[in-house]
């Protein structure tokens, strides 16, 4: 412990300490600092909302281009597959496939499908004609058992409720 104990002086030239503000002032401080407040929550809605009607355009502008510009390319893409589709459809048969480096592009048909109007008067005419392997236990017609039995339309008979419709012929790829 130290023998002698020192008192400090107040400088001479130190300022007097600030007194407390009143109670007055305080108020009008805080209720000051409550209105900035305020003040900059509404502006940052404002940039909040401008910021978002911002990003709105720009998602119409982009995202959406994006989309049109997708459908459109798809349909010129549509439409060179048919032309090239029907080019290759014009050399000998053994030579309608065209290499282009890893794809090979090449006509193919697509298999028939059978189409039944009503069902119920499908079935009546195969029972008709005597065919009961074409029918289903559930009472519906067998389509891949009518495709094997009348492999092509003229050897099925006419029938009003089952038609066949030819398979189309479109481009494929096969990548290498």
């Amino acid at each position: 412990m130290p023998d002698k104990v020192y008192k400090m002086k107040p400088k001479e030239d130190a300022p007097e300490p600030t007194p407390e503000p009143s109670m007055e002032e305080r108020l009008f401080w805080h209720c000051r600092r409550m209105e900035s407040i305020k003040k900059a929550i509404e502006q940052n809605k404002e940039r909040r909302d401008k910021a978002y009607e911002e990003f709105l355009q720009l998602k119409v502008e982009y995202v959406d281009g994006f989309g049109l510009s997708i459908a459109r390319l798809s349909a010129k893409l549509e439409e060179a597959e048919g032309v090239l589709c029907d080019m290759l459809m014009t050399l000998p048969e053994k030579k309608r496939k065209y290499r282009m480096g890893r794809s090979t592009y090449f006509p193919a048909t697509s298999p028939g499908k059978v189409v039944i109007d009503d069902e119920a008067g499908a079935v009546a005419e195969v029972r008709a004609t005597g065919k009961e392997g074409l029918i289903k236990e559930t009472e519906t017609i067998d389509k891949s058992a009518w495709k094997k039995a009348f492999p092509d339309e003229e050897s099925a008979p006419p029938f009003e409720f089952i038609k066949r419709v030819p398979g189309s012929t479109s481009l494929r790829t096969r990548r290498s």
